[in-house]
């Protein structure tokens, strides 16, 4: 097994049974109605680019204090001004980077290869499944500034949600499970000095 043998893969290797009817909507609609692919498209479907979604932030942000030091720390070590880590309650993305107020909130498109097996998705985790990212995406992103322009509300209908969601699910295939290699046995290492 390996990370080419989803449906998806075996439908572009010649296999024209490998998507069910559902499949082939959503696979139109990716491409098309949905404009997915304008960002998730390549071998490993992204862009690598950097986009702002404008997402919500995640619930547990705001219950869990470890997840506040965490977030705040980060932005310390990745020389943030103190004015602006301080009341910061997100990620800044790319902006730690290049430190343009511009980039806030930018993040690169992520791969959408095996994708059934790496939720929670986005960045922060906000979203537990894969149909509350086609929900978003439907709504047309988040809501707030620096917003990507591309994003726009879908008017998706609950059955193309559906197709949308099964292609989707064809871009994994069997789970891929990898048996940890023995390592070896911790040990000192010796002074060279002596």
């Amino acid at each position: 097994m390996n990370s080419t043998d989803s449906p998806f893969d075996q439908y572009l290797a010649g296999d024209k049974d490998a998507l069910g009817e559902e499949a082939l909507r959503g696979k139109a609609l990716f491409e098309g109605k949905a404009g997915c692919i304008q960002c998730h498209n390549g071998a490993l479907m992204t862009d690598e680019k950097y986009h702002s979604l404008a997402l919500p932030e995640n619930p547990l942000f705001t219950k869990d204090p470890l997840r506040q030091v965490s977030l705040r720390y980060q932005h310390y070590i990745r020389g943030v001004p103190e004015e602006v880590y301080r009341g910061a309650t997100t990620d800044m993305g790319l902006y730690y980077t290049t430190k343009r107020e511009s980039d806030i909130g930018k993040f690169r498109t992520p791969p959408l290869r095996y994708i059934s097996y790496t939720a929670p998705y986005m960045h922060n985790g906000v979203f537990a499944d894969l149909e509350e990212v086609i929900e978003f995406y439907n709504d047309g992103g988040g809501k707030g500034d620096g917003k990507s322009p591309l994003l726009k509300p879908l008017d998706l209908t609950e059955d193309e949600k559906w197709d949308l969601l099964e292609f989707l699910e064809s871009l994994s295939g069997d789970e891929i499970r990898v048996t940890p290699p023995e390592l070896p046995k911790y040990a000192e290492i010796e002074n060279a000095n002596h």
